[in-house]
């Protein structure tokens, strides 16, 4: 079983990864012009990041319905696929037209100005690079909730490799031609992302003929309520997330460039363990959702075990890395050594919670293969909101511990949202177990 794990986690994790590693190549060439421009860069992108995984987070119900739909021969699964794809469309515009109100924060956030001022075109060019890469993530999802996990892996490496290519020519120029400064940084996302949502559509060929449905049951009551109203709960579960850390950024910013560029460095390479969890968790969403669909219960809570075993293996395996290389990883993204020494701080208090940050996401990819969308969404609420940000305030700016009272803020709310999560599984568990024993 462990096996099957690895073997559908394995691709998705690399596809996860490369959207990380296209994020910390902006970063360092970024870093190699001056930390103002690395800071604007990091600034632009937290925010940028709420938007995206919004959108994101509805294509994620997509693997329990397309598995329970496929198991009953329903060709409902079709139309959820073509769904998905117009919801996170739909998103994707809505987000870009209330961008103004993005730009219109910064002047608010207390941060230094002339980052500011650099920040808000980066963020704009940013922003239209979601219109592609919703529809590669729409593509993904649908094709991963089918089993198909290696199209998504080979289209991210083809992407990655082109922004890695194409980062440094349109910052610095080439021969005679001119770059285009920091700015080159985004238009080299936005050029990779649109090239990866052209790929996905050319190999999958998700609007072909034979997939097509009436234009009325594409927004039936049934396609709305399977689909749209889990899609909500996860969308703002994972954008709960996001903006913790994002305010906690936001909250760095506030202590200077120094704090902010360090936090952000530290975050990129967080978000490097954070995505293997994630691949794990998305196994666990495909499996436990199958499991579901064919009332397998003894399976099922055989693979929840191992699985949880797994995540926390890898987990334990990552917090020992990030505490040997804490002295030298900072330094392959900056030459600050103020920013660096920061940086080495903070990896130590990543490591602490690589544990708990595993078992939350994998909890909640197990828990969305169960059709649980709903609490989790409110644990992650109260978790980030109502623990996380005010320890970091309180951490942070009262007790004056700085960024490392804003990481440990942090690390107290995956501390509950790991536990919590946990016991909101054995209840869901003992639910199935009781409809076993009644039927």
């Amino acid at each position: 079983m462990y096996g099957q794990i690895i073997r559908f986690a394995g691709p998705v994790i690399i596809s996860q990864l490369g959207h990380v590693v296209m994020g910390m190549v902006d970063l360092y060439f970024l870093g190699q012009l001056n930390a103002t421009y690395l800071a604007a860069g990091i600034l632009a992108t937290q925010i940028h990041f709420v938007a995206l995984v919004f959108c994101m987070g509805f294509s994620y119900v997509l693997t329990p319905w397309i598995q329970k739909y496929k198991l009953q021969n329903n060709g409902l699964w079709k139309i959820q696929t073509q769904f998905a794809v117009f919801t996170g469309l739909f998103f994707s515009v809505l987000m870009l037209l209330i961008t103004p109100l993005g730009v219109l924060v910064f002047s608010y956030l207390q941060q230094p100005q002339d980052v500011i001022i650099l920040a808000k075109p980066f963020l704009w060019t940013l922003q239209w690079s979601l219109f592609p890469l919703i529809l590669f993530f729409s593509c993904k999802q649908a094709a991963e909730a089918q089993g198909n996990t290696t199209t998504a892996l080979w289209i991210s490496l083809l992407g990655n490799s082109i922004n890695l290519i194409i980062n440094p020519l349109l910052i610095f120029g080439v021969l005679s031609i001119k770059g285009f400064g920091y700015m080159g940084s985004a238009y080299a996302t936005l050029a990779s992302r649109l090239i990866m949502a052209v790929a996905f559509i050319i190999v999958l060929k998700p609007f072909q003929k034979n997939t097509t449905v009436a234009k009325t049951s594409l927004f039936s009551f049934q396609t709305v309520k399977d689909y749209l109203i889990p899609g909500w709960y996860t969308a703002w579960q994972i954008t709960f997330e996001l903006t913790a850390f994002t305010a906690a950024g936001l909250m760095c910013g506030a202590l200077g460039k120094t704090i902010l560029d360090a936090h952000g460095l530290v975050l990129s390479w967080a978000s490097c363990s954070f995505m293997c969890a994630q691949g794990i968790s998305a196994a666990g969403t495909y499996y436990v959702s199958g499991f579901v669909a064919k009332k397998d219960i003894l399976q099922l809570q055989a693979f929840i075990r191992k699985q949880i075993l797994l995540v926390l293996f890898i987990m334990i395996g990552f917090a020992v890395l990030f505490i040997s290389l804490k002295s030298y990883v900072p330094f392959l993204f900056t030459n600050d050594a103020a920013v660096a020494k920061q940086a080495a701080a903070l990896m130590v208090i990543a490591a602490a919670f690589q544990c708990f940050d595993g078992m939350q996401v994998t909890l909640s990819g197990i828990l969305r293969g169960l059709l649980d969308t709903q609490w989790p969404a409110r644990l992650t609420f109260l978790g980030y909101w109502t623990i996380s940000i005010p320890l970091s305030y309180y951490f942070g700016f009262i007790l004056n511990y700085k960024a490392m009272g804003i990481w440990i803020g942090l690390l107290f709310g995956l501390c509950f949202m790991a536990l919590s999560l946990f016991f909101r599984l054995r209840i869901q568990l003992n639910k199935l177990k009781d409809k076993a024993i009644l039927n």
